[in-house]
């Protein structure tokens, strides 16, 4: 099977159902974005492969907020129980640190690096999630994931966090 179709070519793309759209449209735009934090995110369980069955977790939840995004006619009733979860992971590592009273250099390691980078990439999907849906299940997912990788930056430089 060829990878290629050719069918880009024009700088459109095919959404689930089969309608073509501008790869420039506010829809690509948005999924591009979850897909860029999805692969982020890859990176970060390279270099933090203790809190990798959680990442894993959240990449498939990506990909089919990715799946809704594009058209793909899928319940994201999930996404109430997994934004628990992540609240409930933030809670339990929050407990590990100490009280935050400034705002945190995104440095320290590699891993605190890419932790941050991958977070706002996920800031940035936000974003563009904003602009394309008003589904509350999505934006507050996205939202509390934002959350989850700050947390998760500063458990990873726990001992070389440095603040601004």
């Amino acid at each position: 099977m060829k990878i290629y179709t050719r069918t880009g070519d024009d700088g459109t793309t095919a959404l689930f159902g089969g309608k073509r759209i501008a790869k420039d449209n506010p829809i690509v735009e948005a999924y591009g974005t979850i897909d860029e934090l999805t692969s982020s995110l890859g990176i970060v369980i390279v270099y933090a492969s203790e809190h990798g069955e959680t990442l894993t977790r959240i990449q498939k939840n990506l990909y089919k907020i990715m799946a809704s995004v594009s058209g793909a006619q899928t319940s994201l009733d999930f996404l109430i129980d997994e934004t628990t979860y992540l609240e409930d992971e933030i809670d339990r590592l929050t407990q590990t640190l100490p009280p935050l009273h400034r705002f945190v250099l995104p440095q320290g390691s590699s891993r605190t690096a890419h932790t941050h980078l991958a977070r706002t990439i996920c800031r940035r999907a936000e974003r563009r999630l904003v602009a394309i849906t008003s589904d509350l299940m999505i934006r507050t997912y996205i939202n509390r994931l934002s959350d989850y990788l700050f947390t998760l930056g500063r458990i990873l430089a726990k001992d070389k966090e440095v603040f601004a």
